[in-house]
């Protein structure tokens, strides 16, 4: 996916401004040694306000992904300001 996203089409400033918030989060989990969806998910175990989180899964293999990075539990505060700094790009 990361690789799709370096060909993002760049006349279309929206895209090319969401492509670069796709690639910041991506970049970001690799720093962090995280795939992507342990960083989408340890961000959303973050926030005590959010008491459901229901994550798609349409093989075994993503419900057991899930599972693993749920059980890594929530990102610290620092890396949380990270994500909300990408956020506002």
């Amino acid at each position: 996916m990361k690789q799709l996203l370096h060909g993002c089409n760049q006349s279309d400033q929206a895209k090319a401004a969401y492509c670069h918030k796709l690639l910041a989060l991506y970049d970001l989990a690799d720093e962090l040694n995280l795939s992507i969806t342990e960083l989408a998910i340890g961000y959303i175990l973050s926030f005590d306000d959010i008491h459901v989180h229901i994550p798609g899964a349409r093989e075994v293999t993503h419900l057991i992904e899930n599972l693993n990075a749920a059980s890594k539990g929530a990102l610290s505060g620092d890396i949380v300001g990270k994500i909300d700094d990408i956020q506002r790009i």
